[in-house]
């Protein structure tokens, strides 16, 4: 019994009373745990499991990209036209993908980084409307990465927009199909792998700056 254990009455400690009412006031304290947050970055963002794992065991990275994708839902919004990529889904590639290599390589934490959420929401939104190319979209992130600059800035410095100018890109074009008359020959006889070269030719005497899609129609079409 208690009287075994000469149990008596903590006079320092008043009677416990509204314990329901402390345990909701703590409760609204806590910060999110893992398993809640793992649900909600799935619902959503749409995150698959891989990249989710990522961000729950990176509280400071996964506050990093709520933060960008702040920035892209404001692009959204303000953007006439819909992302022709989806903008999300590029924040978190980018973010897991290059952001941490680079800080892996500078052996830095995300906290380091010179990337403010707004340039890289910024940065996102070219990606998304294609006005750069993926190469180029390289150059500019690890500039970016390196002085804190903005995309566009880095963008003009370099010269690195993407054109989908038709007249240019065909007289490009015509250049080339007329200087590789092999690969001509070879993807009219249903060796589809020469179109990629010849891409590959446009891309290089555009110095990276033709749009893919655009390009990739014109050549079809001389072809």
């Amino acid at each position: 019994s208690a009287h075994d254990y000469r149990y008596f009455p903590e006079p320092d400690l008043p009677p416990l009373t509204q314990l329901s009412a402390v345990s909701h006031q703590l409760s609204a304290e806590l910060p999110e745990l893992p398993q809640a947050k793992r649900l909600r970055f799935r619902d959503e963002y749409l995150l698959d499991n891989k990249t989710t794992e990522i961000f729950i065991r990176d509280e400071a990275l996964a506050d990093y990209f709520e933060k960008v994708v702040s920035e892209v839902k404001e692009w959204e919004r303000s953007s006439p036209d819909p992302a022709k990529k989806p903008i999300i889904k590029l924040a978190a590639n980018f973010i897991v993908g290059d952001l941490l290599k680079l800080l892996n390589e500078t052996s830095s934490s995300v906290a380091d980084t010179l990337i403010t959420p707004e340039n890289f929401g910024e940065f996102l939104a070219m990606v998304a409307e294609e006005r750069i190319s993926s190469s180029a979209a390289k150059i500019i992130f690890e500039e970016m990465f390196r002085t804190g600059q903005d995309p566009s800035l880095i963008m003009q410095e370099k010269n690195l927009g993407q054109t989908s100018d038709q007249t240019e890109l065909e007289e490009i074009a015509k250049n080339v199909l007329a200087a590789n008359p092999k690969a001509v020959a070879d993807y009219k006889n249903g060796n589809l792998a020469s179109l990629q070269f010849l891409m590959g030719q446009v891309m290089k005497e555009s110095r990276g700056k033709a749009n893919p899609k655009v390009l990739q129609d014109i050549l079809r079409r001389l072809l």
